[in-house]
This record gives structure tokens, C-alpha cells and sequence, in this order.
């Protein structure tokens, strides 16, 4: 159904997103307002295969999902698909993946712009990631978003690299080298 469409380019575009943050990019988007009908949607499309739920109570007290095969070949035959990129598909295949919580907290930011009203636009991770993969990106590397909002009279676009552990030196030297080259978005 055409309503299954927002709801599985969400989940895919999220890469993990939980059953509350869901509604509200759908109910945000105008896509589904009744939790009910949300709720059956949800149901409908993991019971057929397009989604996958996963339940991991120390990362969320929600069910997760994350989109199947035949969800993004649905997305695909809609006309909305990205390149293929193999570098994070098999982590969706782990439900212990360390990235989940990263994921949940990236859609945070994502929807408190949304819901503040300063959100003008949002390249998620996913896409920004086919188009490097491929040497197809103006960007220097695949951020977990490339965001554009709109604060007091002008549009603002930027990188945004949400770090929730802290990593090896060495990780944040190769983002800083990446970042010193960047011209398409503002770093600061």
C-alpha cells in the first residue's frame, strides 16, 4: 500500500529506529496520526517480511526495527532506493550490534529539529553512504547526517558526527583530516 512507503523509507533511512520514534516521524510527517492503524501497519509488515523488530530491553524498552530485503526491494520498485553499500548491511543482522543505541540517539537529533521547525533537510547516513561507496558523494566522507536548517534569516548546512563512545585517537584524527578537507558543508 502507497502508506507503507513514508513508514518503510523511515526505517530505512534510520538504518534502527524504536516503535515511539517511528510514530512520531510518521505523525510529524502527517503520514499516520492513529495509533491504532500505526500499530496494525507495524504488524502487517513484519508479519510479511519488509521489516525486521528486534528486542534488545538494554538498548530500548520499545521494539526496534530495521527494513528486510524484500522491504528495500519494495522501497526499490517505488523508484526509492539508494546504490548498495556493504559496509553496514550485516550489522543489521546482529541484534547485539553496538551501533543500535548510536542509531536511536542520531534519531533524536533528527527529530527534535523536526519538531523545533528548523529542519529544512536531512541526508541520512545511508544514502550519504551508497554515494560515497561509489566515489558518487560531493562530501569527503559518509557523516551520520548532512543537515540544512533554517535559523533566524538564513539556511545553515552541515555535517553532523554524533560520537557516543569514545574512540581511538587514531578515529578521530582520520575525522578531523576528513573534515579540514571538506568544502561542501560548513565545519565549525
Amino acid at each position: 500500500a502507497y502508506r507503507d512507503i513514508p513508514l518503510l523509507r523511515q526505517i530505512r533511512d534510520s538504518t534502527v529506529i524504536s516503535h515511539s520514534q517511528l510514530f512520531r516521524f510518521m505523525s510529524l510527517g502527517h503520514y499516520e496520526s492513529r495509533r491504532d492503524v500505526f500499530n496494525w501497519r507495524l504488524r502487517r509488515l513484519v508479519h510479511h517480511g519488509f521489516i525486521k523488530r528486534h528486542q534488545v530491553p538494554h538498548v530500548s524498552p520499545d521494539y526496534l526495527y530495521s527494513i528486510s530485503n524484500p522491504g528495500s526491494h519494495c522501497l526499490e520498485q517505488h523508484g526509492d532506493f539508494y546504490l548498495p553499500s556493504g559496509t553496514r548491511e550485516s550489522t543489521l543482522n546482529r541484534v547485539e550490534s553496538t551501533h543500535f543505541s548510536h542509531d536511536l540517539q542520531v534519531n533524536d537529533i533528527h527529530l527534535a529539529l523536526l519538531e523545533a521547525g528548523i529542519l529544512r533537510s536531512w541526508i541520512p547516513e545511508r544514502k550519504l553512504r551508497s554515494l560515497t561507496d561509489h566515489i558518487l558523494s560531493p562530501y569527503v566522507k559518509a557523516y551520520d547526517a548532512v543537515v540544512e536548517v533554517s535559523l533566524g534569516t538564513g539556511q545553515h548546512r552541515f555535517a553532523l558526527e554524533y560520537e557516543q563512545t569514545q574512540k581511538e585517537i587514531r578515529r578521530y584524527l582520520e575525522v578531523r583530516h576528513a573534515l579540514e578537507r571538506e568544502r561542501n558543508v560548513q565545519c565549525g
